[in-house]
């Protein structure tokens, strides 16, 4: 079937999502992620009570043709994070997908003129995806954002691990001990900036099954998760979701995933990069490091991130910079950035000798703190003096950002 040509963007039409365009939203997954279940079991998954209910600020916009929806792109609303020392109301988009026989016609570009804006309205300063091609949302002025690590090895290169006998692991059966979880989670912001899970997702989690708990008398001090895979008849142990409070029980994380790896031809874990997973191996050059972070993220609202996050004492100098932004232009201006007390004061001033300018991607790079602003300039990615990117670092740091819900 032949699709519709670049001169009938006429025909289409951006609307909120409605409870009459679920169905061609489910259909439209179906085709574009390839998901395991059929239709039927698609429909009664619980993700599909999130799209577009407001009440629980999840919201969806549609590309309507012939008033049937042909392109998606969803959003909710989060508070549960912690972005540069404080939290700040985060806008994550899931579910970005276009019916194959309307796509390269621009559909997702319109919705998006229509999502800035509410993510806006809806008071979030910040939006957080996880792309599927990476220069596509460039575009939309998303940087990548996210560093995290996945390890693979043959289990046998486990070291020998005394066991901690003051700490006990426990699998979770009950999801009302989500909080348990979440607890523990909360302390990795320690690393840097973090998206935490929903609630209902760690219940979730438990319900699967194979999510422990290690505690210390009654204080829950560490978590991992495991699933079991096979590929070409070989068991592989995954783990994932490996919290600790401190330094001390990641030992016991180790030894946990040590006597479930048994039975295993291979071991893959997702952790934060501080996890020292290596340093419990018995030769690095049999483990397998990968950087694994794909998430990206840009500012909805720059004047209100700036004062929403915190920024380090040491930080003494301002800086004079333009924003240009194509898609969210109440962010195009000339600002004051100026560090009081740990905060950050931004003020519009007049458009006068400013001493970088930056696009939505620069400025989105700038913030993530994947990259340091004096990289950046080595790079060539950004254009300043190397001053004036050595007070962007102050005000700016690199973060360690991770998000701990993927959508």
């Amino acid at each position: 079937m032949r699709g519709v040509s670049n001169g009938c963007c006429h025909m289409y039409k951006i609307s909120e999502g409605r409870p009459e365009y679920k169905d061609d939203v489910i259909r439209m997954f179906w085709k574009a992620f390839e998901p395991t279940a059929n239709l039927d079991e698609l429909r009664e998954e619980d993700w599909t009570d999130y799209w577009n209910n407001q009440e629980n600020d999840d919201f969806a916009y549609v590309a309507l043709h012939h008033d049937k929806a042909v392109a998606n792109v969803s959003f909710f609303a989060s508070t549960e994070n912690e972005i540069r020392g404080r939290p700040v109301k985060i806008a994550g988009v899931w579910g970005v997908a276009t019916e194959p026989n309307h796509r390269r016609v621009g559909l997702v570009r319109r919705i998006f003129q229509q999502v800035f804006p509410r993510m806006r309205e809806e008071g979030m300063v910040l939006s957080i995806l996880d792309p599927f091609y990476i220069p596509f949302y460039e575009k939309f002025g998303y940087a990548v954002a996210e560093s995290r690590t996945r390890h693979q090895f043959n289990p046998r290169e486990f070291r020998d691990i005394e066991e901690d006998s003051g700490l006990v692991s426990r699998e979770l059966t009950d999801p009302k001990e989500s909080d348990l979880i979440l607890e523990v989670e909360k302390t990795m912001s320690r690393f840097g900036s973090r998206l935490f899970h929903f609630k209902r997702s760690v219940e979730r989690a438990i319900k699967q099954n194979q999510f422990y708990i290690l505690e210390e008398g009654s204080e829950p001090v560490a978590s991992v998760r495991f699933s079991v895979s096979r590929k070409n008849s070989n068991r592989h142990l995954k783990a994932y979701l490996s919290y600790f409070k401190s330094c001390e029980y990641f030992r016991p994380i180790v030894n946990l995933v040590s006597q479930y790896a048994v039975n295993s031809e291979q071991v893959i874990w997702y952790c934060d990069n501080q996890a020292p997973v290596r340093l419990f191996t018995k030769h690095h050059d049999a483990v397998t490091t990968q950087e694994a972070g794909s998430m990206m993220m840009r500012v909805i609202d720059f004047e209100g991130y700036c004062r929403s996050i915190a920024v380090p004492e040491t930080a003494e100098k301002g800086v004079h910079l333009t924003v240009k932004d194509e898609h969210c232009d109440w962010n195009s201006g000339t600002y004051e950035l100026r560090p009081e007390g740990g905060r950050l004061e931004c003020e519009r001033v007049a458009p006068t000798s400013p001493e970088i300018k930056l696009d939505a991607l620069g400025i989105s790079r700038v913030i993530s703190g994947l990259n340091a602003p004096t990289t950046l300039r080595g790079l060539g990615l950004i254009d300043c003096s190397k001053q004036t990117a050595s007070k962007l670092e102050a005000l700016f740091p690199p973060d360690n950002f991770v998000s701990y819900e993927r959508f």
